[in-house]
């Protein structure tokens, strides 16, 4: 991650609680498990007139698995999590497919806005912020790739919704549902380049999934 990005997190989250602090919000830090599973493409697929659709695509698919802990300001959640798990990279040119698998390692950062909805006993809020994915590690069939791992690295938006059940009058469980957008990482902007250059065709790129977290807090 650069020193830009920090910074920026950083004062994203400062303006955001000295705002909110001035409206008497509820500070709460607390933290939990998470999962997160997440997709990269990149498509290159063209219709031939007189043979159809020759497909080119290649994916990569991470799921992990891991803990999360989170600072609030009622209406802004800034939270780390560790996770890792398997990952799958699958190619398919040609009508020829190759699967292989591998594991990866990665800490994320993420700032939400939150807006929140009383409820008896419990409180529903809407969800959207940003996220940056740190990969420390990856490797396919037990060897180290990409040769970089900070080629992964990958910001992303995110967008959803979750609960805070009260336990207590200070204690309380949160679960949220989140689901993101990424935008491409080193490693697929230079593949799709690549791709395009030694095809000479046009390279689609996507990137996508889905986070829940689980957690316990504890209102200060």
């Amino acid at each position: 991650m650069t020193k830009k990005t920090l910074l920026a997190l950083a004062f994203a989250a400062f303006v955001a609680g000295e705002a909110f602090a001035e409206s008497n919000s509820l500070w709460s830090v607390g933290g939990g498990f998470i999962f997160d599973a997440g997709v990269s493409a990149v498509d290159t697929s063209q219709r031939v007139p007189g043979i159809g659709v020759i497909r080119n695509e290649f994916n990569f698919v991470q799921i992990g698995l891991g803990g999360w802990v989170f600072v609030d300001a009622r209406f802004a959640e800034l939270s780390i999590a560790l996770f890792g798990g398997p990952s799958m990279w699958r190619a398919d040119f040609l009508g020829v497919v190759d699967e292989e698998w591998g594991s990866f390692f990665a800490m994320d950062f993420s700032l939400l806005g939150k807006w929140p909805i009383a409820l008896r006993q419990t409180t529903a809020f809407l969800a959207l912020g940003i996220g940056y994915t740190l990969a420390f590690s990856s490797n396919v069939e037990g060897e180290r790739y990409p040769d970089s791992p900070s080629d992964l690295n990958v910001f992303r938006v995110q967008f959803g919704f979750g609960f805070d059940i009260d336990l207590s009058e200070r204690l309380f469980f949160r679960t949220s549902y989140l689901g993101f957008i990424r935008f491409r990482s080193r490693y697929f902007r230079e593949f799709a380049q690549e791709l395009e250059s030694f095809l000479n065709v046009g390279a689609e790129t996507f990137g996508g999934g889905a986070t829940v977290k689980i957690g316990v807090g504890f209102r200060l």
